[in-house]
């Protein structure tokens, strides 16, 4: 019988062959860049749900604050309001205090409601709000649009 001597090394079985590892890494790495993909958009639209809210809140404000006001009010004479401005490029636009000139908020106000036959109800008003981002106006009121633009309306009317 020969002696026998101490045992070789012994081979573990366990853990990762280097295909393996390469594999999940590049799996890891799919599913990351797609993740960072949707950063970009979902950024986007959070700034522009912000907007919204904002504008949201601007033409709320400015309602309950012409519902304050007595409708002899030169805030509620028949017209647009307030006084436009011009921007950089010539553009108008209606200043709001406080805020970055790609705020803009006007109303309008008119006559009314009619009674449906054109006639404008005695002692009323018809008051529309617009807040808007990033909006601006021809001289003749008309609105120009770009990518970032964003509106809120608001209407109400008002009894003597």
């Amino acid at each position: 019988m020969t002696p026998k001597g101490p045992p070789g090394p012994v081979r573990s079985e366990s853990g990762f062959s280097l295909i393996e590892a390469t594999v999940a890494a590049s799996v890891m790495l799919v599913g990351i860049f797609g993740v960072m993909s949707v950063m970009p958009e979902s950024l986007r639209s959070t700034k522009q749900s912000g907007r919204i809210s904002v504008l949201a809140q601007l033409a709320s404000e400015k309602l309950e604050q012409l519902r304050a006001e007595d409708l002899a009010s030169t805030d509620l004479t028949i017209g647009v309001h307030p006084t436009s401005a011009t921007d950089s490029s010539g553009r108008y636009y209606y200043p709001v205090p406080s805020f970055p000139e790609e705020y803009s908020l006007r109303w309008t106000v008119s006559a009314g409601p009619s009674d449906g036959a054109g006639t404008a109800a005695a002692g009323m008003r018809t008051v529309r709000i617009q807040a808007s981002y990033s909006i601006r106006y021809t001289s003749g009121g008309q609105a120009i649009y770009d990518a970032n633009s964003r509106e809120v309306w608001a209407e109400s009317f008002f009894i003597e």
